[in-house]
């Protein structure tokens, strides 16, 4: 699996919840691959955002999430 592409998938999920927050989520560098199930993956990316957008919320923060 092509992590850049599960990546990208996953902050598109939170990008505009992050930015009504006055927040965004931002994709840099190089990513490589591995061997797993995409669905898998990409839930367990979306999910690490999310968490990282609402621990942000809870501080009165505004998300700024790079990954």
């Amino acid at each position: 699996m092509d992590l850049s592409a599960i990546c990208e998938r996953a902050a598109e999920e939170l990008h505009a919840e992050a930015r009504g927050l006055g927040g965004d989520v931002t994709l840099r560098g190089t990513w490589g691959s591995v061997e797993g199930d995409e669905v898998l993956l990409r839930q367990a990316f979306s999910n690490l955002l999310r968490n990282a957008v609402e621990a942000c919320v809870h501080e009165r923060l505004a998300p700024v999430v790079v990954i």
